[in-house]
């Protein structure tokens, strides 16, 4: 099992949507969310090979992978760095997502 480490943008994503969930949905709500992002990553540690490729070409990221949340409209954009999974963006599902993630690969 590797690792999942969160960069500063996932971290932000998890943040700024929690937020979201907690405002109208309530503590209950975000807690589910949080949870299911936990049990994303921990497939994701143990199958980093999960995820689907689709992303990668459009947005210049090689092997980027993502996985969606269960429940949620959310996908886990990651990469597999060897020792540890990176993941880099934690997106809605509905956003311009090329655009975002070809952000991340220009950092």
């Amino acid at each position: 099992m590797k690792p999942c480490l969160l960069l500063a943008s996932a971290q932000n994503d998890a943040k700024e949507a929690t937020r979201y969930y907690r405002r109208t949905g309530g503590n209950r709500l975000a807690r589910r969310f949080v949870a299911k992002i936990r049990a994303s990553l921990e497939s994701i540690a143990r199958q980093p090979a999960i995820g689907s490729l689709r992303y990668a070409d459009p947005v210049g990221i090689p092997n980027v992978r993502f996985v969606a949340l269960n429940k949620f409209p959310y996908l886990v954009f990651y990469l597999d760095r060897g020792q540890h999974i990176a993941v880099i963006r934690l997106l809605h599902g509905l956003r311009d997502l090329p655009t975002l993630l070809g952000d991340a690969a220009e950092r």
